[in-house]
């Protein structure tokens, strides 16, 4: 109840980390050389990595074990495919309204403050928020759907990986010229996003701002 849903969170968190990471220092080279060169952007990019990892491997493994025992289907099977899409879809759009929220209300904005200081993405700030907007904002959509839904173990962890793995692919610079499909969101939208505050809310998935 308690071993085996660590083992799994911090597989993946570990995962994460390490994914980020390894973006970072190649894919994203100019841009990690960029805050390393000056100490205002190296403090900002440290705090970042403090925050990721408090996220990642203290809230995270917490909030796992909670959903493992009470909502998780703990049973050996296949991943779910209708369960998989619709935990991203639920995952998806929980997130657009509760990030359009913290943007419109001025009060509740600064559980999002923290993250747009990066007005340059790197890959691996994408868990680089405050641990209001990590539990709000990240983790509580994936509840959201644990409750509705009761998938397996190995549905809701594809989830997670697919929705941790794109957070980190939209928050490369070095890509936001990379052509994408309108229906998804691109890394140039969500850089353009935190450059300029720009009206476009959705992450990491589906291109939400298409249709609502």
């Amino acid at each position: 109840y308690i071993l085996q849903p660590l083992l799994n969170v911090y597989q993946l968190s570990g995962l994460t980390i390490l994914f980020g990471h390894i973006m970072d220092i190649n894919v994203s080279k100019n841009t990690f050389i960029d805050y390393c060169s000056k100490n205002d952007k190296l403090n900002l990019y440290i705090e970042g990595q403090q925050k990721l990892h408090f996220n990642l491997l203290i809230v995270s493994p917490l909030n796992y074990v909670i959903n493992y025992n009470l909502f998780l289907r703990n049973i050996t099977g296949d991943i779910e495919y209708l369960n998989l899409f619709l935990i991203l879809m639920i995952h998806n759009l929980s997130y657009y309204l509760l990030h359009k929220g913290v943007h419109k209300f001025k009060n509740f904005r600064f559980i999002h403050d923290f993250h747009h200081r990066f007005k340059t993405n790197i890959p691996s700030i994408g868990n680089a928020v405050s641990y209001l907007e990590f539990q709000i904002m990240y983790v509580l959509p994936f509840l959201l759907g644990s409750f509705l839904l009761s998938p397996n173990v190995k549905t809701f962890d594809a989830g997670v990986a697919i929705i941790s793995f794109l957070n980190t692919i939209i928050h490369c610079d070095e890509l936001k010229k990379v052509p994408w499909i309108s229906l998804f969101v691109s890394p140039g939208q969500h850089c353009k996003h935190h450059e300029s505050y720009s009206d476009t809310y959705s992450a990491p998935l589906v291109n939400f701002d298409k249709f609502i």
